[in-house]
């Protein structure tokens, strides 16, 4: 089943992958900004609204890591808690559990929300910041 992109989703994703700094963060290959190559993989599905726009339940993954984990969940599981850690996976889990439905409207209060987050990321990179970059949750 495919899920249409919002704009939200446009915002967000590009938040976890300038987050990684357009780096695949299972390989650490690095692409070049904005490259199509460079998914914003979801430990629990997309269609979740509860954690569809969390930060922690997302990995900017190239390709190639992208497929080995989808199929592989055994692997991707032990991926996830290398990079979460156990208790962070467990309150993940969580809200991952939790029914949320979302107004139409919210979409575009989400989307506003993470292209601020993202145009700040971009401005900390232009001040000379590297590496990693944490983003605040849309809540």
């Amino acid at each position: 089943m495919k899920i249409k992109r919002s704009a939200a989703d446009h915002w967000f994703s590009l938040c976890v992958r300038e987050r990684a700094g357009w780096r695949c963060e299972r390989c650490r290959k690095q692409l070049p900004e904005n490259a199509q190559n460079l998914h914003c993989s979801h430990i629990f599905s997309r269609r979740h609204q509860a954690t569809r726009y969390d930060p922690d339940n997302c990995q900017a993954l190239c390709f190639s890591c992208h497929q080995q984990l989808g199929e592989n969940p055994v692997l991707f599981a032990q991926f996830a808690r290398q990079e979460l850690g156990e208790r962070r996976l467990e309150i993940l889990t969580e809200r991952h559990q939790m029914i949320k439905k979302r107004a139409k409207n919210e979409k575009k209060d989400i989307a506003r929300h993470y292209r601020n987050e993202y145009r700040a990321m971009l401005e900390k990179r232009q001040a000379g910041e590297t590496g990693y970059l944490e983003f605040t949750a849309y809540d």
